[in-house]
């Protein structure tokens, strides 16, 4: 053979020789067979006979082994060529990588050569990954060089496949990093169209992920050209060309690609690292020139303002310096660690370096000299500004000393001199503020000899200004003082006649008083306006050696002040005047108010005591008769001691009119007046004694009487009420209370017996009321007799009480029975639950005994009811009726006893109902979590455990419908009943069923996105299993290799039409997922989530055969029979898995 397919050809052949020539045996053996029979059948010729079948067996064997020899040169020619085909492929890979890895593109920029390196990188995995192939391709060639004796010639090299073009058809923009972004007519390299949605291709070096229906493939030109008469090759190739120097030379090229991938992967690292800082010197360099244009200008501003601001841009600007002097050293570490590592630029590195310094170094020296400019600037025009703010300081306190207001009054001159000696205090601050200019004036001068005219100039202008400042404060000051004394003379000397005014008026302007108050408060009002005219007399005097001392002085207003003091003087001794001739007035009215006085008090005691005997009263009652005689002997005392009043009022009298008072002729009358009405009350005294003595004598007999009667009436409430009726301590006190109190009437019939007697007394005596005392003393009489009848009937009934007591006692004993039964049978407690309602049911079967057993007391109480009636009881219609009542509750008692027995029978029935209804409820409940569960399964597997547990749960509900269907049925026969509780157990059943109906709705629905989510996944599982197929049979149509030579193109050939018949066969797997596709999307209500740009593998699965429990916290704990996403598999002994989330 020639070649591989020539070598398969061969094989073929041989086999089918191998074949006949088995089959061919059988006859050789009957051939030899027959001779040997013939020969020891003695044959004629059976000499001939064995030396012919002995020739004929040697041949055959020589046969066979001619045969294995040619099957094992064949089988070694087989592999020979076989290695050939893999080299050919394994060179023209390398071919197409020796390519990419020597290409002397490093980038043109940063990013450039950023992309370059990723894209190398990739290569590079490509190449070790090769290695395997490179591995296998020895054993391959160790293994032909040992079975192979003669070495064939090499195949001809492979010729290069061609890669698909496709056309961009329309613009698109990549969205996400794994996209490109292409241009309408763009030609573009084909890389992968396994994804029917999204192609992979390359653009410029750059790969990525653009839309299917935005391009379209290119046609490749025909193969024809292409094909190489392989037999001619082989011809002519060397016959020296083992198959170990083939591999030697596979192993060399290998090792060289190798060798320049890591070597263009350090120039690619290289020119990343110098593109990057060429960036990075070149940003600087931009900004250090920007800031040089601004440092080299000479401006430093005009004024004060304008300074500051370009001082803080200096300042901003030493940030930005300190700022970018770390990334300037940032840069020179980048590039001596460049040098260092011996870059192939580091010449030019280093020049960079350098001139960045330079420049750097240069900027700095820019920026000290203007910061040294702006600050020497900065103190100038601060001084200037200090200056121009003092001038303008010193201008408003010219202004204000060069006023000519100096006051009309004392309070505007005393505002105008306190204002001036703030201002001569701001002088005072402001003299320290010119010295402080002048001596940093010479400092300036000192620093900065550019500016020293300037700074002269304003230095003598503020000491000029300061000196007339001074001088006119001076001179205002004096002149306010002046203005100041005399405004205050004027003041004192109006305040004082204003005084003198006022008070004149004060004293002319008071009435003589009406009484002796009002008259004694004008004679100390007038002496302590006197008081006050002394008080005033240091004012006066001083006001008029202040005034003499201005005219002495030489004042300008020296005329004006002697008239002042003239004025003062005049009014002081008018004022004197006034006071001394007021001062007589006031003491005769002091007199006439004071007699005035006495007599008004005297005339009101009179009247008060005219009144007083003028009432008849002469008392109603003992306590006010005595009452009034006392008062009768105290108004005598009195009358007698006010004899001296009368007396010493005639005197004072007759002295007012001796003296010639004013208002003598009134005095006269008021005491004539006054005597009269002294001897009028003398006269009705004497008759009020008599009449209250006699008064006296009948107020004590209706004492006495009066007290006997209380006493009396007291004694029959006691007598006459009905504590009988009232069984409180019926036995004991109240009987020994009722012996005491009559003995104590016994005890108290003299004492009524002296009232009497005293009555008698009286009207015998000839008192002026004898009908009154009659009556009382009858009154008397009577109520003591009646008091005697009442005694003894109190007695009698307080014994038939005693027995009635008795009696209720035990009568309250069985109704406080009775309540408690009637309590305990109205009861509507039928209890909560089933024990409650046998608990209850023991308690009603122990009352249901107490009952029967209180039947003996009953008829014991209707025994002694009826004795009472015969005794003819005070009280016995209410004990007859008490004894019936009892006796109608206890009959009644049978009725609630026998219904409240059936209720809590009724009661246990509902009990029971509800226990059972309660617990399929539960049972329910329990199960609902499970059938509504929204857990559809994340793969194949676990949907298909997820329906295995369902179709449990199903069985479970299946089989306890039958629990279910019993509990309601015995909630409609009590329904049927007529059960109490009717309306809470159809309640509960309903309920009941409704749960179960949607248990089973639920279950259903469960069933069915279970089913559905089986068919979605397992469709997924299908389609992945396509995609895979396909993916396979991809690459092997897309395959570049169209044979080397006729039989290489004849075995490929056949082999396509094999992969043919494989993918048509493959369209009914194609239909059956679209029928499974177009069910899931109208069965599932959510729809199946889009697959990525390029297909991702699905990850592998393991099932848990054992319990594990988590020992440290890097493992994880299992259960038997969990399923798990296998995550890494590299170590034999531990994997890496995924249970719900946690790795």
């Amino acid at each position: 053979g020639k070649d591989l397919i020539g070598v398969q050809n061969l094989i073929k052949k041989h086999q089918a020789l191998m074949s006949e020539i088995s089959s061919h045996e059988s006859f050789i053996t009957t051939v030899c067979a027959d001779g040997d029979l013939m020969i020891s059948q003695g044959h004629f010729g059976a000499a001939d006979i064995k030396k012919k079948t002995s020739m004929l067996s040697d041949k055959w064997e020589q046969l066979n082994e001619r045969v294995q020899e040619r099957k094992k040169d064949l089988d070694n020619a087989l592999q020979v060529h076989q290695y050939y085909a893999d080299a050919n492929e394994a060179e023209s890979w390398m071919k197409e990588k020796e390519a990419v890895v020597s290409s002397g593109d490093y980038g043109k920029d940063e990013d450039s050569a950023e992309a370059l390196l990723k894209k190398h990188e990739t290569v590079l995995t490509d190449i070790e990954t090769f290695s395997t192939t490179i591995t296998s391709l020895a054993e391959s060639c160790k293994s032909s060089e040992s079975n192979d004796s003669q070495p064939l010639p090499p195949p001809p090299p492979p010729s290069q496949p061609q890669q698909a073009l496709v056309k961009v058809l329309y613009t698109y923009t990549a969205r996400t990093p794994r996209e490109i972004s292409v241009q309408k007519g763009d030609v573009l390299t084909l890389l992968n169209s396994a994804n029917n949605e999204w192609w992979k291709v390359e653009l410029d070096g750059q790969q990525g992920y653009v839309p299917a229906s935005y391009m379209k493939k290119m046609e490749l030109p025909t193969r024809k050209d292409s094909i190489v008469n392989t037999s001619a090759l082989l011809m002519s190739a060397p016959l020296q060309d083992t198959v170990q120097s083939r591999q030697l030379s596979i192993n060399s090229k290998y090792d060289h690609i190798q060798r320049m991938a890591k070597e263009r992967k350090q120039r690619l690292e290289e020119s990343k690292k110098k593109y990057k800082l060429m960036r990075e010197i070149n940003e600087l360099e931009h900004w250090i020139t920007d800031k040089e244009a601004l440092t080299a200008t000479e401006e430093v501003g005009k004024d004060l303002e304008h300074v500051q601001m370009q001082k803080k841009k200096s300042d901003d600007f030493e940030k930005d310096m300190a700022i970018n002097e770390a990334q300037l050293d940032k840069i020179c570490v980048m590039a001596n660690k460049l040098i260092e590592e011996e870059h192939s630029d580091a010449e030019q590195i280093h020049d960079m370096e350098e001139s960045l310094r330079q420049h750097w170094d240069n900027l700095v020296q820019l920026v000290e000299k203007k910061k040294k400019m702006l600050e020497g600037a900065f103190q100038v025009q601060k001084f200037v500004r200090a200056v121009d703010e003092t001038k303008s300081w010193m201008n408003e306190k010219d202004t204000a000393l060069m006023s000519d207001d100096y006051g009309r009054d004392l309070a505007s001159v005393q505002a105008l001199r306190r204002r001036h000696e703030g201002l001569e205090r701001e002088l005072a601050a402001l003299d320290d503020k010119v010295t402080s200019l002048g001596e940093e004036a010479v400092n300036l001068q000192k620093n900065h000899p550019e500016s020293t005219d300037q700074i002269a100039a304003k230095q003598a202008e503020i000491v000029g200004l300061w000196e007339g400042v001074k001088h006119k404060a001076s001179k205002r000051g004096t002149r306010l003082d002046d203005a100041l004394k005399f405004q205050k003379f004027l003041a004192d000397q109006r305040e004082l006649l204003s005084w003198v005014s006022d008070m004149k008026t004060l004293i002319s302007a008071d009435e003589l008083a009406k009484d002796v108050a009002g008259a004694e408060a004008l004679q100390q009002r007038h002496r302590e306006r006197k008081g006050e005219i002394d008080a005033q007399e240091d004012n006066f005097k001083m006001t008029a050696l202040f005034g003499q001392g201005l005219i002495s002085s030489g004042h300008y207003a020296s005329e004006e002040v002697k008239e002042c003091l003239q004025a003062l003087s005049n009014g002081r001794s008018s004022l004197v005047g006034s006071w001394e001739s007021r001062k007589v007035e006031f003491e005769q009215c002091m007199e006439f108010q004071v007699f005035m006085r006495d007599t008004e008090q005297t005339n009101n005691w009179v009247t008060k005591q005219e009144a007083v005997l003028a009432m008849e009263d002469i008392g109603d009652s003992l306590d006010t008769t005595e009452a009034l005689l006392k008062k009768q002997e105290d108004f005598e005392k009195t009358m007698a001691a006010q004899e001296e009043k009368f007396k010493a009022l005639d005197e004072a009298a007759t002295r007012l009119i001796q003296a010639g008072n004013y208002a003598k002729d009134e005095v006269d009358a008021r005491r004539l007046e006054i005597l009269a009405s002294r001897n009028n009350l003398t006269l009705h005294m004497q008759k009020k004694r008599a009449d209250l003595e006699e008064a006296h004598l009948l107020q004590q007999f209706l004492r006495d009487a009066e007290e006997a009667r209380g006493w009396i009436t007291e004694k029959m409430k006691i007598a006459g009420d009905e504590a009988y009726k009232d069984p409180t301590n019926l036995e004991g006190r109240k009987v020994q209370q009722q012996q005491a109190f009559e003995g104590e009437l016994l005890a108290n019939k003299g004492r009524i017996d002296a009232v009497v007697e005293s009555a008698r007394e009286l009207v015998q005596s000839g008192h002026h009321s004898p009908e009154v005392i009659g009556a009382k003393a009858k009154e008397i009489g009577d109520l003591w007799a009646e008091l005697g009848v009442l005694s003894g009937d109190k007695g009698r009934k307080l014994k038939q009480a005693s027995e009635q007591q008795q009696y209720y006692r035990t009568v309250k004993d069985v109704d406080l029975w009775l309540d408690e039964v009637e309590k305990q049978l109205s009861t509507e407690d039928f209890g909560k639950d089933m024990s409650g309602v046998q608990l209850l049911q023991k308690k009603l079967n122990l009352l249901e005994t107490d009952i029967t057993v209180q039947q003996d007391q009953i008829d014991t109480l209707d025994r002694q009811a009826n004795q009472f009636v015969e005794e003819k009881h005070f009280d016995s219609e209410a004990i007859q009726m008490r004894q019936k009542e009892l006796g109608a509750r206890y009959e009644a008692l049978q009725i609630p006893l026998k219904s409240l027995k059936a209720k809590l029978e009724a009661s246990y029935q509902l009990q029971k109902f509800f226990r059972d209804v309660e617990d399929e409820e539960t049972w329910v409940k329990e199960k609902e979590p499970l059938a509504a569960s929204k857990n559809r399964g994340k793969d194949l597997i676990g949907v298909q455990n997820l329906i295995k547990k369902h179709q449990a749960l199903m069985s479970e509900i299946s089989s306890h419908e039958s629990f279910i269907t019993t509990v309601c049925a015995d909630g409609d026969l009590m329904i049927s009943q007529g059960h109490f509780g009717a309306a809470d157990i159809k309640k509960k059943t309903s309920m009941l069923s409704d749960k179960w109906e949607q248990l089973n709705e639920r279950v259903q629905e469960r069933k069915k996105d279970l089913d559905n989510a089986l068919q979605v996944h397992q469709y997924y599982a299908d389609a992945n299993e396509a995609e895979s197929w396909m993916k396979e049979k991809e690459a092997v149509v897309s395959s570049g290799d169209y044979g080397k030579d006729e039989d290489s193109a004849e075995a490929l050939l056949k082999k396509h039409e094999t992969v043919l018949t494989d993918i048509e066969t493959f369209s009914t797997t194609i239909t059956s997922l679209a029928e499974s596709c177009k069910s899931s999307e109208s069965n599932d209500s959510q729809p199946l989530p889009p697959p990525p740009p390029p297909s991702q593998p699905q990850q592998a699965l393991v099932k848990v055969l054992y319990t594990y429990t988590a020992r440290t916290p890097r493992e994880i704990s299992v259960q038997k029979g969990d399923v798990l996403t296998l995550l890494n598999s590299a170590n034999n002994e531990w994997w890496k898995v995924e249970l719900d989330g946690q790795q």
